[in-house]
């Protein structure tokens, strides 16, 4: 049986928020039975097949009579006394809040009463979760038949709702199971109103990019064909858009706007396009059902959104459509407010002006219509940008994860969905530069392996050694080893500039038919058994992931030193992942910390990683860890930066960086790594900011403190797993304490 949950907003199906209809129903595919809330009709209702679905089975909740509303709380007054005066003292206590003579306490009263049938809907239909939409009238609600009822509510706060109609919002992420918002920026704003970080999570309101089909560069039309969408109202920046296109045509560039939408500002701004004489300049289309954005986006040279601050204090997230104009591979220009530079980079996705400045805004349109090479690298690196972050799948995904830790904590279920080959079929990719001297021994290493890799791909990441030479010739010999080269950067790149040169090898595997990626370093050795017994940890647990054996560093006197990792973390060097365990975490981010963020991600999706110490798992390093970029303490220092852009607690790094100052380099190494993480705070860094990901790691590195609990729950495996005996080797922590 899915489990039940209710989903309420303003609307449902709405044609100005077709966002919430599109989550709702991504969310049926994460497992949720849903039930739609509206608190009221639609007054412009969204069109199509699935629209209409969830018009027939949306409960509209204003509907109800005074007379049932009535016998709703006497109800409620006799069977849940405790819950029923538990809501009336926190109404109590917000009317003193807003003050009790407002309007908004008199809309908080109205809808108070109106909790009672919200929490008889949840009751009647056994909802276990409530989220909703909008951080006012619908949170209000929810907030209030939560106290009645008992069942959690979360909610996603996006701009109107905060900006202008923004009440109690720290009482509301208090009294949340958790708060979702669209962008860095609300977060922020949220902070400074009072609410708690740590409740907060950035949750994207993204697209489904299969929906809007990229199209190829394109000649521009005659005139240039531009386009704008939305409803009229004064933060559109409407207004500007026109005064903008009046520029343009006193300069003499040629020109078409089309301006869809509807909204109170409509006949003002076709008044102002013939007070300016832009007649056949700009045509008004009126509304487009959400089916109709796709073409007609297609059809455009550009997308324009100048948004304001209008002067209520109301302005925009990150406009959807926006999002949508970007998928399409169609350049966009807007304005540097709000959250819209968190998904316009500046002359990389798009362009970005100064909000009221139409002749900041003509100059960015005169640019992008004068040169076809920007556009078409506008359009590439806007969908990239969309797909990556603003991915309506992936953070629906997020999202049911925290609605799931806070209403059904239960184990996860087994995650390994592919049948595996007889024998495992795995992809070895492997940046290097300059490894003439432990390359060799790399790939003698893996040519050795009693189960053979499909491909082994060596990206050489522009060395300046004998390191090609070495690739070309074992690929010779060994017809599974293929040679990528890339340009010469000019330095060893480390962090992002590794998973950037895994990526170019990724890209080159030429079999589809495969069961594990691993990604290894070019220093490293393993023994012929490896991958074998590896691949066999992975057949006795299918909750199991991400995978890797225990480093051991060779001194120079032949010594093997353990570089000591929780059992938990896996090892970046040798990194071995489930082809579905890769494809459900979206692969390797581009980051620093990449493969601290590789292990929490796996963990947040359900996967279990371990590493092993056995002898036949063990691994070589013939170079001391982090010393292959400057020197050691660099490494130390860019590690304690990288853990605080992960998102680490700042007790964590303490005691990682205290229990660290007896090894090698002793003492100063310690000291860094508390060091760079301290820059990183000074500097203020900006995190890394995947939904939920921070409070997650944070709750695993207190409980590694047993200082607290971890937010996933998986099964350790039921039957016994057999263990090999570990050599007793001298040891010294490379990693946080366990």
């Amino acid at each position: 049986m899915k489990d039940k949950i209710a989903y309420l907003a303003p609307e449902i199906p709405a044609l100005s928020a077709t966002f919430v209809t599109g989550e709702l129903l991504e969310m049926e595919t994460q497992g949720f039975s849903v039930l739609p809330i509206s608190v009221h009709r639609p007054t412009a209702p969204a069109t199509g097949r699935e629209a209409e679905r969830l018009s027939r089975v949306t409960c509209y909740l204003y509907e109800q009579s005074w007379v049932s509303l009535i016998w709703s709380h006497l109800k409620r007054i006799a069977t849940r006394p405790v819950r029923y005066i538990r809501s009336l003292n926190l109404l109590v206590r917000d009317l003193i809040r807003v003050g009790p003579f407002s309007r908004t306490a008199a809309g908080l009263c109205y809808r108070w009463a109106r909790a009672s049938h919200l929490a008889d809907i949840l009751d009647a239909n056994r909802c276990e979760h409530l989220h909703t939409h909008f951080a006012h009238i619908p949170t209000d609600l929810a907030m209030y038949a939560s106290a009645m009822g008992g069942v959690p509510f979360s909610f996603t706060a996006h701009a109107n709702d905060l900006f202008e109609r923004g009440w109690l919002l720290k009482e509301k992420v208090r009294r949340a199971a958790f708060a979702a918002t669209i962008s860095e920026f609300n977060l922020r704003y949220l902070i400074s109103r009072g609410a708690p970080e740590a409740s907060i999570h950035v949750m994207r309101c993204g697209v489904n990019p299969t929906l809007f089909e990229a199209r190829p560069p394109k000649e521009l039309a005659t005139p240039p064909l531009l386009g704008s969408i939305g409803r009229m109202v004064e933060k559109k920046g409407f207004h500007q858009l026109i005064k903008a296109c009046a520029i343009l045509k006193r300069q003499g560039i040629a020109f078409h706007l089309e301006m869809a939408g509807h909204g109170p500002m409509k006949e003002a701004l076709q008044q102002r396009v013939l007070d300016l004489g832009l007649s056949a300049e700009v045509t008004f289309k009126g509304p487009l059902a959400h089916a109709e954005v796709p073409g007609w986006l297609a059809g455009l040279d550009a997308f324009v959104l100048p948004c304001r601050r209008d002067d209520q204090g109301d302005m925009d997230g990150i406009p959807v459509v926006l999002m949508e104009a970007m998928a399409s591979g169609v350049p966009v220009v807007s304005t540097a407010i709000s959250g819209i530079p968190e998904l316009i980079d500046e002359g990389t996705t798009g362009l970005l002006c100064e909000p009221d400045n139409e002749d900041d805004l003509a100059e960015s349109l005169k640019l992008l219509l004068a040169h076809p090479d920007l556009r078409r690298s506008l359009s590439q690196n806007g969908r990239g940008k969309v797909e990556a972050e603003f991915h309506q799948g992936a953070n629906t995904a997020a999202l049911a994860r925290l609605i799931r830790r806070a209403s059904f904590p239960r184990p996860f279920p087994p995650q390994q969905k592919r049948p595996i080959g007889n024998p495992p079929r795995y992809i070895v990719v492997s940046p290097v530069r300059d490894e003439e001297a432990y390359l060799p021994a790399t790939i003698e290493s893996i040519a050795a392996q009693t189960i053979a890799p499909t491909e082994y791909i060596l990206v050489d990441d522009g060395s300046t050694d004998n390191t090609p030479e070495i690739i070309r010739e074992a690929a010779k010999e060994y017809p599974f080893i293929r040679y990528v080269k890339r340009s010469n950067r000019g330095e060893r790149q480390v962090g992002p500039g590794v998973v950037e040169a895994f990526y170019d090898g990724y890209a080159a595997i030429a079999s589809t038919a495969y069961d594990f990626i691993c990604k290894m370093d070019g220093d490293l050795t393993v023994g012929s058994t490896y991958f074998e017994t590896l691949f066999n940890k992975f057949h006795k647990d299918p909750y199991l992931g991400a995978a890797s054996g225990k480093l051991f560093l060779e001194l120079e006197d032949g010594r093997l030193v353990e570089e000591r990792i929780t059992d938990e973390s896996v090892l970046g060097g040798v990194l071995c992942l489930s082809r579905s365990c890769f494809e459900a975490i979206g692969g390797f981010t581009r980051q620093v910390m990449w493969d601290g963020i590789t292990f929490h991600r796996c963990r947040m999706e359900g996967y279990r990683t371990r590493s092993f110490n056995t002898p036949a798992l063990q691994i070589t390093d013939h170079r001391i860890m982090g010393s292959s970029h400057k020197s050691i303490y660099h490494g130390r220092l860019r590690w304690g930066w990288g853990q605080y852009f992960m998102g680490t607690h700042p007790l964590y790094i303490l005691v990682a960086g205290l229990y660290r100052v007896i090894e090698r380099p002793f003492v100063v190494g310690g000291l860094l790594i508390i060091a760079g993480y301290f820059q990183g705070w000074v500097t203020r860094t900006r995190q890394y900011s995947h939904p939920g990901f921070k409070a997650s790691l944070r709750a695993w590195q207190l409980e590694r403190l047993k200082m607290g609990k971890r937010l996933e729950v998986l099964p350790e495996p039921t039957g016994p797993v057999p263990q090999d005996g570990i050599d007793q080797r001298e040891t010294a922590d490379a990693n946080p304490p366990s």
